[in-house]
């Protein structure tokens, strides 16, 4: 697989409770993993993507479960899909919400290329997966499926009915593909010519106001205090950075706030909507330039930027040194 493919911690913010749920030992998973204790614990982090897949590997056989990949899809909340409603402006129907998000994961993550396909009554979306490593890993397309498809619910609040889910993988015990089965809510097969999930066609005309609406409604239940809101922030921001485009009121807007409501709010925690992006500018910058795999034109887009200049010159303000400096030393 590309050694440069990461995945933001975000998306293991409930792994912990779900390893001492089952009495695990947390460090020692991550020890097996590679990963240290702090990186799995902490917030807007990115990790090896291959290393992910690890640690949940090395959980399935130390605590006997084989499906820990799709009950960690199922403890997610909406934190990790805050910047959805940042990137609907402009969208009409859940189509056009699929280009825009579909764009988006496969800017964060090399390796992944997601296809749609008019099959008539339903809608194909395809996983092409360019790493040849993790392709047939079964932890791995349990969890790009599981997370796929409650991607989508969350959004639609499981209004349309998946037709279909397919593995490429094989699945030899019957007692899993039952609770495969009851997982996704419709037939699911093993052993396909690819990784797909198939849709009611009709979904693809459900309109975007609606789905805008549904996601900042579930993001609002999410924040009870100034800490969380803060935290909300964080990782909207980190998030979404790929995406472009980002300020105070896209943040606003994903969250449920008007600008100067949510520039109030952090204000009275000693902060401010540009302290905190830069900040995680800072740490993701500091990450991808340890891998050569991302060029720094790359790195420019990857964090917000229009172009690589400006990338250079915020990293120069905040350090002192030009990106190529750091690079070079790594």
């Amino acid at each position: 697989m590309p050694t440069g493919s990461y995945i933001n911690s975000s998306f293991l913010s409930h792994f912990p409770e779900l390893v001492l749920s089952r009495h695990g030992d947390l460090e020692q998973l991550c020890q097996l993993a590679g990963l240290e204790l702090e990186v799995v614990t902490s917030d807007n982090i990115l990790i090896p993507f291959d290393r992910f897949i690890a640690l949940l590997e090395v959980t399935e056989h130390a605590l006997n479960l084989p499906l820990v990949a799709v009950e960690l899809a199922q403890r997610q909340d909406m934190s990790v899909l805050g910047p959805l409603a940042t990137l609907l402006s402009g969208c009409k129907t859940f189509a056009e919400v699929m280009t825009k998000l579909i764009d988006y994961i496969t800017m964060l993550i090399s390796g992944i290329e997601i296809h749609l396909r008019d099959l008539g009554t339903v809608v194909e979306m395809r996983f092409e997966v360019l790493m040849p490593a993790l392709h047939f890993r079964p932890q791995f397309q349990n969890y790009l499926l599981a997370s796929a498809a409650l991607v989508m619910h969350h959004a639609v609040s499981r209004q349309y009915a998946f037709r279909g889910v397919y593995f490429s993988r094989v699945e030899h015990s019957d007692a899993l593909q039952g609770r495969f089965t009851e997982f996704f809510s419709c037939p699911v097969v093993f052993g396909a010519e690819s990784l797909k999930i198939t849709l009611d066609k009709a979904i693809m005309d459900y309109p975007a106001a609606a789905i805008r609406e549904n996601l900042v409604r579930q993001m609002n239940r999410l924040i009870r205090s100034p800490e969380q809101l803060i935290k909300q922030v964080e990782q909207v921001i980190s998030l979404s950075l790929a995406g472009g485009h980002l300020d105070l009121a896209a943040v606003s807007k994903a969250l449920g706030y008007s600008p100067r409501s949510l520039h109030r709010h952090l204000q009275s925690q000693g902060t401010s909507f540009a302290a905190l992006r830069d900040g995680i500018r800072l740490s993701q910058a500091n990450q991808y330039l340890t891998n050569s795999h991302y060029s720094l034109h790359d790195i420019a887009a990857l964090l917000g930027y229009s172009n690589q200049s400006a990338f250079t010159r915020s990293y120069k303000r905040w350090t002192g040194k030009a990106p190529i400096e750091v690079r070079q030393k790594n």
